[in-house]
């Protein structure tokens, strides 16, 4: 899915600083969701969120690599468990 002409990572640092500052500030409280994207991070709404965009939140390849998984969905068996 990720073209990386296009696409940028979340580095690990980026996503590690954001959970210890979950632990450390008491704004967080339990439960909260927080999404971190390349250089950025917020708290996901509990309703109507218009979900991750922007770097680090969307892949270049999404539509290619849905195509192909609904060519996989059309294979006769598909999802039967071979024991």
């Amino acid at each position: 899915m990720v073209d990386e002409s296009v696409d940028e990572w979340v580095e690990p640092e980026e996503v590690a600083e954001v959970m210890l500052r979950c632990c450390e500030d008491d704004t967080y409280g339990g439960g909260a969701v927080v999404e971190v994207l390349k250089g950025r991070y917020r708290v996901v709404n509990w309703r109507n969120d218009p979900g991750p965009s922007g770097p680090g939140g969307t892949v270049g390849n999404v539509a290619a690599t849905r195509a192909e998984v609904f060519e996989w969905l059309k294979e006769p068996g598909w999802g039967i468990s071979k024991k």
